[in-house]
């Protein structure tokens, strides 16, 4: 059985991360703004500019899950302290 801690756990959640950042690619304009903005050139969504693609995205969407969680901690933390006073 893997467990969280086993390395083809985490290779597993990665590779499953990677398939749902290429479905958003696929549904969303990621590709013609990445090929307007010079980062991929015209009809070259080939592996290593994909895999180059799903980082940046990654890194993205980490950032802005981040965000949202201190966001809503945050707010938690204020809301406890409204309620003790």
């Amino acid at each position: 059985m893997i467990g969280a801690a086993d390395p083809s756990c985490k290779l597993l959640k990665e590779l499953a991360f990677d398939g749902a950042l290429g479905a958003i690619l696929n549904e969303t304009k990621v590709k013609f703004i990445s090929t307007e903005a010079g980062v991929l050139a015209e009809g070259s969504m080939v592996y290593n500019r994909c895999t180059r693609i799903h980082e940046a995205l990654a890194n993205v969407t980490e950032q802005k899950a981040y965000d949202r969680l201190t966001q809503e901690l945050l707010s938690a933390a204020r809301q406890a302290a409204m309620e003790e006073i």
